[in-house]
């Protein structure tokens, strides 16, 4: 079975998590990539990073909804402190949604549940 990796990357705010809003899996996700971090950061936050620290690197199998098939994934997750800070409510740039999420509130919305709780899990488990 092929790998797919996939960078997770994790910004907090004081007791929040962002996520953005992903249409093709119709929920909200942490922000995630193939490619170089900095360079997503950049690109997607037009930020840069201050610190980056390694929170855990896990391969698991998990069913893809878009490809309606179990695909086994490398999902190496990334704690990152940016330069700048982000705003504290609901904003958009370049047209993509981001939203911070207690751990509360990753916990018990249900289509995050159903889509990507094992990436919230792993998460919780080294930040709490």
């Amino acid at each position: 079975m092929k790998e797919h990796k996939h960078y997770i990357i994790v910004i907090m705010n004081e007791d929040k998590l962002l996520q953005y809003y992903d249409n093709r899996w119709k929920s909200y996700l942490f922000l995630n990539t193939k490619e170089d971090l900095s360079k997503y950061v950049s690109t997607k936050l037009n930020d840069k990073i201050n610190n980056i620290e390694l929170l855990d690197d896990i391969v698991h199998q998990k069913y893809s909804i878009p490809h309606h098939v179990n695909k086994l994934y490398h999902h190496i997750i990334y704690k990152v402190t940016l330069e700048k800070n982000l705003p504290l409510e609901t904003f958009k740039i370049n047209g993509i949604e981001y939203k911070w999420f207690s751990i509360e509130e990753l916990k018990n919305n249900k289509r995050i549940q159903e889509v990507n709780s094992d990436i919230v899990n792993f998460v919780l488990k080294k930040i709490i």
